[in-house]
């Protein structure tokens, strides 16, 4: 297991399912052993194939992904944020993005009107989880 998979497993330790929006900054293949579910909405065609990752061409049925723990998203997709909103409603998910760049502050103000706030400022990636009340 490589170190990339170690951190995003210790984010959640009982964390079943990902939504990966983009590539896993290219650490796919080593976190398919991780999770039950891996669900990849990717506008590029990658080949990997495995039984538990899903691929999804885009946003379109996204409302019908359930129970997922974590979402890891590249940050050449932050603006897609808003599209994985219904997925961060029902989910309150761990949300990952990567770093060392921060995302604009108008996302960042979207995923604060929603109650996230940014708990570990890691060199590749930036965690937000939903603030407890």
């Amino acid at each position: 297991m490589s170190k990339f998979a170690k951190r995003i497993k210790k984010l959640n330790k009982k964390a079943r399912n990902v939504l990966v929006v983009g590539d896993a900054w290219g650490n796919l293949p080593e976190m398919v052993e991780n999770f039950n579910s891996i669900f990849l909405i990717d506008d590029h065609k990658r080949i990997f194939r495995s039984k538990n990752v899903i691929y999804r061409e885009n946003f379109d049925n996204i409302s019908h992904i359930y129970d997922v723990d974590i979402i890891l998203l590249n940050l050449d997709h932050e603006n897609r944020l808003p599209e994985i909103l219904p997925v961060i409603k029902r989910c309150n998910p761990i949300i990952v993005i990567e770093g060392p760049e921060i995302i604009s502050k108008e996302n960042q103000k979207f995923l604060k009107s929603h109650h996230y706030e940014i708990v570990e400022i890691h060199k590749t990636y930036f965690q937000w989880k939903l603030r407890r009340s």
